[in-house]
């Protein structure tokens, strides 16, 4: 689909469909809803506007808007395939990995510091360094995965 021309070209006939499914998760977006979202941004409808014809607020299609468009342009597709993308399950666990992050939570772990205290820290001492931060709730699923036998 060409949105800067409004065009459609079917490629192939024989092409395997797509495994993205139409809705992604019941409170999140529709494929459905993208397009209208596409077509009325198109159309120059404001946001508020969109907004109230799909049932979802305007802050809402602000977001996605800003968060999937490529060029400034809405490409409805390719937004609902990354959501897609994104949201797929399971995702590896952050501290399951071998590496720096696992063995700085590992050793205060073993000096008796709190999740609470860890994240905290983390947070503090590596505030520009994304691999190294954690929230608490995945130190204390990684505590609670290792008693099981994980």
């Amino acid at each position: 689909m060409d949105y800067t021309t409004n065009t459609t070209t079917m490629r192939s006939m024989t092409s395997p469909p797509s495994t993205v499914p139409e809705q992604v998760g019941s409170r999140l977006l529709s494929l459905q809803e993208r397009e209208t979202i596409a077509d009325l941004k198109r159309l120059g409808w404001s946001l508020r506007a969109i907004g109230r014809k799909l049932g979802r607020s305007a802050s809402t299609i602000k977001r996605e808007i800003d968060t999937r468009s490529t060029d400034g342009v809405y490409l409805p597709h390719g937004a609902h395939r990354d959501a897609a993308t994104k949201r797929m399950r399971p995702k590896p666990a952050k501290l399951a990995q071998s590496g720096r992050l696992r063995d700085y939570v590992s050793d205060r772990l073993r000096e008796q510091w709190s999740p609470e205290q860890i994240s905290g820290v983390l947070s503090r001492d590596f505030a520009d360094d994304e691999s190294m931060q954690v929230s608490t709730e995945t130190i204390y699923q990684a505590i609670y995965v290792q008693a099981r036998g994980g």
